[in-house]
């Protein structure tokens, strides 16, 4: 989580820690939103949007990171995980990718160069994150996520699920007449066990995409 989710979470008093896959978003670089100035400037950057609101206190760092492949050691380390992932709508849903994954007929990339960035489906999206979720949150710890939905198909079975999470929380926020997003709040109640729910959470954090 990034930005705005960061400053809210530690305005309530929680402690922060952000990942983005994008490099410039999370260092605060590229061209500025601010009207006549090209870039960005020093201020402009997630540490310094939390020093603005006297929370700086509750910053812990920021890192580029893939939802697809976690950085992290195996255990449990959050109380919280709030994101608002891409839908594909005003974010491109990407993930980084490997030589190997590289379609024929594209350039491959010198071996020191950053992987490429590949597409990334939203059901794979939404799979990877229930499993991080149930693997690094304390018992309960909660998932918090935006879900968008085609609104005259909707049903609550859409809603993916996981054998350590159970929904707390299900809102809808209204978009347009045929579609929303809605704000999906799940605790986890069971340890994860990995190998038990690998097979289990391939085929229910997909359903209904």
């Amino acid at each position: 989580l990034l930005g705005g989710l960061l400053i809210a979470s530690a305005h309530f008093g929680a402690y922060v820690y952000g990942t983005d896959i994008d490099y410039n978003t999370v260092h605060g670089l590229g061209k500025a939103s601010r009207k006549n100035q090209k870039w960005r400037g020093p201020d402009e950057n997630i540490r310094a949007n939390l020093r603005q609101y006297g929370l700086e206190k509750y910053y812990l760092d920021v890192l580029v990171s893939d939802a697809s492949k976690p950085s992290w050691r195996k255990g449990t380390y959050f109380d919280a995980i709030i994101t608002d992932p891409p839908y594909g709508i005003r974010e491109s849903t990407r993930r980084t990718g490997s030589q190997k994954e590289i379609p024929k007929g594209m350039e491959k990339c010198p071996e020191s160069h950053v992987p490429v960035s590949l597409s990334y489906h939203l059901s794979d999206m939404f799979f990877d994150l229930l499993n991080f979720a149930a693997e690094t949150l304390v018992l309960g710890g909660r998932l918090v996520y935006w879900l968008p939905v085609y609104t005259p198909e909707y049903t609550e079975e859409m809603v993916p699920w996981h054998p350590c999470l159970k929904l707390i929380s299900n809102c809808e926020q209204k978009l347009s007449s045929h579609t929303s997003r809605r704000l999906i709040t799940m605790e986890k109640v069971k340890k994860f066990e990995f190998r038990r729910l690998e097979v289990q959470g391939q085929g229910a954090s997909r359903f209904g995409f």
